[in-house]
């Protein structure tokens, strides 16, 4: 009876963990993703958008996001999804995907700075010039 019990736990508990990332997955169908490619983007005021970043903390990659204007580009949140969650506590576990999340607060012209840093090492620099009109 107790090994039954516990499979429900279990069952519960990864549904619970796949309705999370549904629901952060639905939240980001209304945004603009944003690449490091990209040099230039428009949103509208209001407008939501995020960035992606493969980091690895333990092995030395990491990445820095800086908002120039941020009265223009509002920081909203970032959040952290393991790559392996079950893995998560071992060595070397915490590899993932780091997402920020940004708001276009107010017309005006931003500069989203993202630097890529290896073992602390600057090893790239893009810049994505972000264009906010009115609705």
């Amino acid at each position: 009876m107790k090994q039954i019990n516990y499979l429900w736990l279990v069952l519960a508990l990864c549904m619970l963990g796949s309705c999370s990332t549904a629901k952060k997955n639905q939240a980001k169908k209304n945004m603009v993703k944003l690449s490091a490619l990209q040099g230039e983007v428009s949103l509208k005021k209001g407008q939501k958008a995020y960035y992606e970043a493969s980091v690895h903390g333990s092995v030395g990659y990491t990445v820095s996001v800086l908002v120039q204007n941020d009265a223009v580009l509002k920081f909203v949140e970032s959040n952290y999804t393991y790559k392996n969650p079950e893995k998560s506590h071992m060595s070397g576990g915490d590899e993932g995907i780091k997402t920020y999340v940004f708001e276009a607060a107010k017309p005006g012209q931003a500069v989203l700075k993202i630097i890529e840093k290896f073992r602390g090492d600057v090893r790239n620099t893009h810049r994505i010039k972000i264009d906010v009109k009115d609705k």
